[in-house]
Order: C-alpha cells, then structure tokens, then sequence
C-alpha cells in the first residue's frame, strides 16, 4: 500500500518528540505493508479516517483507490473537541 504524507502532517511529524516520531513511523509502516485496510475505519459519509498513535496522538487519513495520505498528525484531544470522544 502506498502512504503519501502532505506537507501539514510533514510539519507536524517534525515538531513531534522523537518517541511520539517513532510510534508514528511504526504504524505508517504498518499501513504500508498491510494489503487491506481492514483495520482502518473510515468515517461514515467521509472519506477520511482517524488511526489512533498511542493514547495523545491521531493520523487523518484519506484513503483513495489504492494510496492512502496522511492529511495530519493531531492530538487526541482536538479531534475529540471537532468530532466526540466516542469517534476518537
């Protein structure tokens, strides 16, 4: 599976601690070797998906065809704030 990031979540991943860089890369990794997205849940009536990075981060996804981009990389509680606790 091929994984692009924008430029938002390339900025965002630079700012990351180095920790918080690692479990990043770990599940891009994971997204890119996987040949379904069984696992990834898109959002009803969206085309975008929220991958939990531990309990404080989330990747925004968008998944078209046969790639996926990482729209951003953003806290767990502001994707909280935009969409409920229960969809995070």
């Amino acid at each position: 599976m091929n994984v692009h990031l924008h430029r938002r979540a390339e900025i965002a991943f630079r700012s990351l601690r180095e920790d918080e860089r690692r479990r990043v890369s770990s599940v891009l990794r994971n997204l890119e070797s996987t040949a379904d997205l069984a696992g990834v849940e898109t959002e009803p009536g969206s085309d975008l998906s929220i991958v939990p990075v531990g309990p404080e981060l989330r990747l925004i996804l968008s998944l078209t065809g046969g790639a996926i981009s990482v729209d951003d990389i953003v806290p767990s509680e502001r994707v909280e704030r935009i969409v409920g606790p229960s969809q995070v």
